[in-house]
């Protein structure tokens, strides 16, 4: 396991934790913490209620289907395999997605079981030990039960939009009530700014989470499958290809098949990082090696996925390792 990453992974959860206890305590100083308990009340029943409609969801947007239903039932076998190799006590059922975007996801909870899909965009471009590969990666996130972790962190940025929109209407419409814009009306609104900016912090916080998890996951399926991590380099590759190719006709973000695009393998709205020339691991390779810019950088910190030149330099550096 890397140090590097377990450090990266340690620090963004302490952080996160932290500089929420830091906001509600200093939110409750001023206001005495019961309209505080009540937000993170509701908050946490928000989040417990979308965990527990989300894999339904997921499988309504995407029509999933058993996999031993359709002609890929060897997907099964493969992740009956993987799921041995990982040391997971229990196979994850396997799903279809009939759709173009190049793409593979993990879901579920302790009610409806984890469950592994694949959609048929990626099955016609990615050979079986890719489409493996791929496997190993949403298995380790099932490994790790990081998506758990995504969906308890994910209440905390949304205890202070509730709180900044509390404090906000609370502070306008009680001074309007008043006649006049009192004292307590004026901290209100500033509590209101406060969680707002708190609110940003916390969600950039959540996307860090999100990026190294996908690092982690990466590293599983390197450790679990044969040749994993140069598989997995070439399918993260051809995934990015392909999916740059049909993006533009698919954009119905919030309802449609990009309405979960956190829990895929790989952001499918990100553009090609370079030209294909020659074959496949001409491309990988030259990705690795890729400089990036300022820009890039700038726009990962705003992504849920590592940018995809990064996560190949790190496949590839545990080659044979």
């Amino acid at each position: 396991m890397s140090v590097r990453l377990w450090f990266s992974m340690t620090t963004a959860l302490a952080l996160t934790i932290a500089l929420t206890s830091l906001g509600i305590f200093l939110i409750s100083k001023l206001l005495g913490g019961l309209s505080i308990l009540t937000a993170v009340i509701i908050a946490v029943a928000m989040i417990i209620f979308q965990w527990l409609i989300a894999p339904s969801i997921i499988s309504l947007i995407y029509d999933l289907k058993p996999a031993r239903e359709t002609s890929y039932a060897w997907l099964e076998d493969i992740v009956a395999d993987v799921a041995k190799r990982s040391g997971l006590k229990k196979v994850p059922r396997v799903y279809v997605a009939f759709t173009d975007i190049a793409n593979a996801f993990a879901f579920g909870n302790i009610f409806v079981g984890k469950k592994v899909a694949v959609t048929t965009g990626l099955l016609r471009i990615l050979n079986p030990d890719e489409v493996k590969a791929v496997l190993g990666h949403e298995l380790g996130h099932i490994k790790h039960r990081d998506v758990e972790i995504m969906m308890a962190l994910s209440v905390l940025p949304a205890i202070f939009y509730l709180i900044a929109r509390w404090a906000y209407y609370s502070g306008l419409f009680g001074g309007i009530r008043s006649g006049e814009r009192d004292s307590s009306g004026l901290v209100l609104l500033a509590i209101a700014a406060f969680s707002v900016v708190m609110y940003y912090i916390l969600s950039l916080f959540m996307l860090w989470v999100s990026r190294v998890r996908e690092y982690f996951a990466d590293l599983h399926s390197a450790d679990v499958v044969e040749n994993g991590s140069i598989n997995l380099a070439r399918a993260l590759a051809k995934l990015e290809l392909a999916n740059s190719k049909i993006i533009g006709k698919i954009r119905d973000i919030g309802t449609g098949p990009l309405a979960f695009k956190a829990l895929m393998i790989s952001d499918p709205e990100r553009k090609v990082s370079a030209p294909l020339y020659g074959s496949i691991d001409e491309y990988i390779y030259s990705l690795a090696n890729k400089r990036i810019s300022l820009r890039e950088r700038i726009a990962e910190i705003l992504s849920t996925h590592p940018l995809t030149p990064k996560r190949i330099r790190f496949l590839l550096s545990r080659r044979g390792s």
